[in-house]
């Protein structure tokens, strides 16, 4: 998970946006910078790979959109799980 970012939006909304069938999307939410994160830690590595950094160069990504990764409380489902 990215606990930190700037200069991009956090979230890439697809909602209203066409799938490969033409079907309408009314519920996709992309977490952008959730899914960097998870690419640099598959280069990085576990344990004591020990390659400290990773710089991505040439994304193509919104430099605007959502503030944040996480959903309204009321609303999340996951969260209130992850505190137990």
């Amino acid at each position: 998970m990215a606990i930190g970012w700037a200069g991009i939006a956090a979230l890439r909304d697809w909602r209203g946006e066409q799938d490969l069938h033409g079907k309408a999307l009314e519920i996709t939410l992309e977490a952008i910078v959730d899914e960097i994160a998870a690419m640099a830690n598959l280069l990085i590595g576990e344990a004591g790979d020990g390659t400290p950094a990773v710089v991505f160069r040439g994304l193509k990504y919104p430099r605007s959109g959502e503030g944040s990764v996480f959903m309204a409380e009321d609303k999340d489902v996951i969260q209130p799980r992850l505190r137990r």
